[in-house]
Parts: C-alpha cells; sequence; structure tokens
C-alpha cells in the first residue's frame, strides 16, 4: 500500500464485510506488545479487539521480537497477560497493513519469512487515490470531516481525480481544507480545483488559492463600493490581507482618501 493510500478506511470496510457485528477496528503501530495485558492490569491490544478487528498499521516497521509476539498469536489466538496468569483464546480478525516491499524485506532479514507466510492469506492491494473506485465517497467523507455544512459537486470531484495525489489521503485533506477557507459559498465547484501541473496537487493549490482568493477579495471590494471593512467582514480576511489583494493603484487611493 502507498503512504496513507485510504489504509484505515479500507479496514473498516473489510471488517464491515465479514464481521457486521464487530466494533470498529483498532488502530496500532505494533510498538508495543500486542499481548493479554499490560502491567498494572491494562487490557492489551490484542484482548480489547477480541470478538472484533485489530488494524496493525505499517507492519513492515514492527521490531524482531514483535514479530515474534505476533507469530505466536498467529499460530494458536491465544494470549497470555503481561506477569503471568493463564493463556485464553481471542477471536480476532487481524488486518495489516505496509508500504513497505516484505518479501525485501525478508530477504534482507528486516522481516521474518515465516510472519510473512502466516500474514499472507489474503492480500489486497490497494491502487493509487484517483483511481479506487470509491474516490467520490473519500472525497465526501474527508469533507464532512473538515467542514459539515459544505458540499462539494460531481464536477469538482472529477478535476480533483485528475490529480496524481503523491501524498494520497493527508494531500487530498489538506487541499480539500484550503478550498473551504477561501470561499464562503459552501460549495466546491470544479473552478475552484485547479488542472494538474507541475509539482504536487497540493503545491499547485496552494499557487490557485492565492489566486481566487485574490478575486474574491477584489470582487467583494466592487461589491461593496471599495469599503474596506466591509470587504474584509464578509470573507473573514482582516484588512491587511484585503490591502494586499487589492491592486496598487487602489491602495494608494484608499491611502490618500485616509488622509485627506
Amino acid at each position: 500500500m502507498r503512504p496513507a493510500a485510504g489504509k484505515a478506511r479500507s479496514s473498516r470496510s473489510i471488517a464491515s464485510r465479514w464481521r457486521k457485528r464487530s466494533p470498529r477496528p483498532r488502530s496500532s503501530a505494533m510498538q508495543t506488545a500486542p499481548s493479554g495485558a499490560r502491567r498494572g492490569g491494562t487490557p492489551g491490544l490484542v484482548q480489547e479487539a477480541d470478538g472484533g478487528t485489530l488494524f496493525l498499521d505499517e507492519i513492515g516497521e514492527m521490531k524482531p521480537p514483535l514479530q515474534a509476539v505476533l507469530l505466536r498469536l498467529l499460530d494458536d489466538w491465544s494470549v497470555r497477560p503481561v506477569g503471568g496468569g493463564k493463556c485464553r483464546q481471542v477471536d480476532v480478525l487481524l488486518i495489516a497493513a505496509t508500504n513497505l516491499d516484505l518479501a525485501a524485506a525478508v530477504q534482507a532479514g528486516r522481516f521474518r519469512a515465516d510472519l510473512l507466510y502466516r500474514l499472507g492469506i489474503e492480500e489486497i492491494a490497494l491502487p493509487p487515490l484517483p483511481a479506487r473506485a470509491d474516490f467520490p465517497a473519500i472525497v465526501q467523507e474527508l469533507l464532512h470531516g473538515i467542514a459539515p455544512e459544505w458540499q462539494i459537486d460531481d464536477d469538482a470531484v472529477a478535476a480533483l481525480r485528475r490529480h496524481a495525489w503523491p501524498g494520497n489521503i493527508r494531500e487530498l485533506k489538506a487541499v480539500l481544507t484550503r478550498l473551504t477557507l477561501i470561499e464562503a459559498t459552501g460549495t466546491i465547484n470544479a473552478f475552484m480545483v485547479p488542472e494538474p501541473g507541475a509539482g504536487s496537487a497540493e503545491q499547485a493549490h496552494e499557487c490557485s488559492l492565492r489566486a481566487v482568493a485574490t478575486d474574491r477579495i477584489r470582487a467583494v471590494h466592487g461589491e461593496t463600493a471599495g469599503n474596506i471593512s466591509e470587504t474584509a467582514r464578509r470573507p473573514g480576511v482582516s484588512r491587511n490581507t484585503v490591502y494586499r489583494a487589492l491592486p496598487p493603484d487602489l491602495c494608494q487611493r484608499h491611502a490618500a482618501a485616509l488622509t485627506e
């Protein structure tokens, strides 16, 4: 999987299909022991996920001692509390994700071959973000989390899909956040989304959003008959931002009017 290519979202989808009554997947980077209970009596990751789903992200970064612990878990699906006690059986759907080549990691001695074989019951390769069938749903879900009152039209989703999104979900979320900050319409349309160009989509959007924000401020300035305070109030920006967006000659005229 590519970094942040919607792995957690995909794990929730898999869990909902395989275990309709299971709790929401518990996500872990697996940097601590996944045993039955931590010292002090606190339930461990596996025990907490009993009857549900455990999502292990970036499993390729797991340290060798933890790989051994996970292998034992996969062998008999039982856990023993830290410090002693009886083993107990658990019923867990385990989903592991990585953006690394685990076969290469095995060859390099960084990942256990026997663990790789035990994990390989079913392998799902996530396609690049724009190629995913659920791309529109991903956009809608992200936008709802950023600004629940906002909407995005189909043409804007199609325009977003034309980008490569090398930064995946994080980059898409950053761009959607910026789009909601520079307009007051409540709807993202295709005109707000620049065409793919050089550099990342986030960089392209950053330049484009400055231009859109400038155009918006100048339009409001005209609608308010040159009222700087009202121009700043409508899009929710400072007076200094308004002055920076206006052509130099307009700024000079405003300055002259203030000194008269």
